[in-house]
């Protein structure tokens, strides 16, 4: 298995494509986690847990009127991306 947690593309850049490495050990799983995927208008963009946080709702649920959002106890955009990565990724072997 392989997991991937790098912007999309850089794989490829290093010569290190999916289709290269499933050529060399077809039995490989790879599992590629981005912040905003793979493909699609914001692909390029750097990927963090805050900044999902924040798009996805949870950082106006933390605000005090007059306020800015705080952060919630743990880091739950990045830990929520790693275990649905790693649960697709295990249902794939």
């Amino acid at each position: 298995m392989l997991i991937e947690n790098f912007r999309p593309g850089a794989l490829e850049g290093w010569g290190l494509g999916p289709e290269l490495l499933l050529e060399i050990n077809p039995r490989l799983v790879i599992l590629r986690v981005s912040g905003y995927g793979q493909t699609g208008p914001y692909r390029d963009r750097p990927g963090f847990g805050v900044v999902a946080e924040a798009m996805g709702g949870l950082r106006h649920l933390t605000a005090e009127p007059g306020r800015v959002p705080v952060r919630v106890g743990i880091s739950l955009g990045d830990t929520l991306a790693a275990l649905h990565g790693v649960k697709r990724a295990v249902a794939q072997v």
